[in-house]
C-alpha cells in the first residue's frame, strides 16, 4: 500500500482497481487473505487503519441506497 496516498477518493482507488499498475487490495484480499501482510506489524497496522475507511464509504452508500463508487 502506498503510504503517499492522502485522499479518500485515491484510497478507493487503490482498494478497489490498484495503483501504478498493482492490484487492487481488495483483489489481494481476495486471492491470499492476511498472508501478505503476515509478520509485518507496521503494513498490518497500516492495512487495519485503511480498511476502516473503507467499510465507512460501504455504510454510508449502503444506507444511501447508492454506489460506493458515488461516496
Amino acid at each position: 500500500m502506498y503510504r503517499a496516498v492522502k485522499t479518500v477518493e485515491a484510497l478507493w482507488s487503490e482498494w478497489t482497481v490498484g495503483l501504478r499498475g498493482r492490484p487492487a487490495i481488495a483483489d489481494l484480499d481476495g486471492r491470499w487473505g492476511s498472508r501478505c501482510r503476515a509478520g509485518r506489524q507496521n503494513e498490518l497496522q497500516w492495512y487495519s487503519l485503511r480498511l476502516e475507511v473503507i467499510k465507512e464509504i460501504r455504510k454510508v452508500a449502503k444506507a444511501h441506497r447508492c454506489s460506493e463508487e458515488d461516496h
